[in-house]
């Protein structure tokens, strides 16, 4: 049998491969598709734990999920940054920035974990934080 590998762009997984694979239009789409869904299912499997902070506001997780996750030109919140980090497993360090006074609010998902990767929140927006 002849096995056949198609390239993907990041088999080495190098800064010039993923710049690469993030900066090509259809693959960075198709990911931030990808990674919509697992949010979205996320939520959906585990309504429970999460339905207390949508409720009132949508009928369902299904209608939050169909309204705020999956159409593209929404931004994540607190709740689908959760969410897909419970789906991947992932540990994530979130710093809080906003116009009050004081230090920034600094929140580790899930509690007790060593993230690797740290995101500045600021309201609408977040961005990578490198050290």
């Amino acid at each position: 049998a002849v096995v056949s590998t198609q390239s993907t762009g990041c088999e080495s997984g190098t800064y010039d491969s993923l710049m690469e694979t993030f900066n090509n239009d259809g693959m960075s789409n198709y990911l931030v598709v990808y990674v919509r869904l697992l949010t979205s299912g996320q939520l959906q499997q585990d309504c429970d734990e999460y339905l207390p902070f949508v409720e009132g506001l949508y009928k369902d997780m299904k209608e939050f999920c169909d309204k705020e996750v999956m159409p593209v030109d929404r931004e994540a919140d607190h709740l689908q940054i959760k969410a897909l980090t419970d789906c991947l497993t992932f540990p994530l360090k979130l710093v809080y920035v906003d116009r009050s006074e004081g230090e920034p609010t600094e929140l580790i998902i899930p509690d007790g974990a060593s993230p690797s990767v740290c995101l500045l929140y600021r309201p609408g927006h977040y961005d990578i934080l490198y050290s």
